[in-house]
């Protein structure tokens, strides 16, 4: 979701899962585009002046279980 600035002069768009473009509401200029190191981004918001990013971050791996735990065979 867009976060608007306080002075409503810019606002902060998620753009893909790690980019935030900063537009101009009144323009609809670019201000500025920014890659960050992390994503999904969550959030893009302003607290006063500045421009806060919330992300999600994976570190480790992802499992997925069909079988009982632990596995038994199955005779056929």
């Amino acid at each position: 979701s867009p976060g608007f600035s306080a002075d409503g002069q810019k606002v902060a768009l998620p753009y893909g899962s790690r980019e935030v473009v900063e537009v101009s509401p009144t323009t609809g200029e670019v201000v500025s585009r920014q890659s960050l190191p992390f994503g999904p981004i969550l959030r893009a918001l302003y607290v006063g002046s500045q421009l806060l990013v919330v992300g999600a971050r994976w570190e480790g791996d992802v499992w997925v279980a069909d079988e009982p735990f632990p596995a038994q065979s199955i005779s056929r």
